[in-house]
């Protein structure tokens, strides 16, 4: 599933293991080492769903905070 292989790569943080001052780049010999585990695709897509599911209520909640904030700025206004 290429949502889940998104957040594998994201976790997996290979800037990490990149080499090199100007020019830095991710060597063949480097990323032989990198392992890890590769469920199978109906648990990727377990994963991917409950990842969007948490996408959603963090999506959610920023709006709350951001309406909350020019909320309390009209507040502000209109007594201060």
């Amino acid at each position: 599933d290429i949502k889940w292989l998104y957040h594998q790569l994201v976790i997996m943080n290979l800037n990490q293991y990149a080499t090199g001052t100007a020019q830095p780049g991710l060597s063949v010999q480097n990323l032989k080492t990198v392992s890890f585990f590769l469920p199978s695709l109906n648990i990727q897509k377990e994963i991917v769903s409950e990842i969007e599911k948490l996408e959603v209520k963090i999506s959610e909640a920023k709006t709350i905070i951001e309406s909350a904030q020019a909320q309390k700025e009209a507040i502000l206004k209109k007594y201060l």
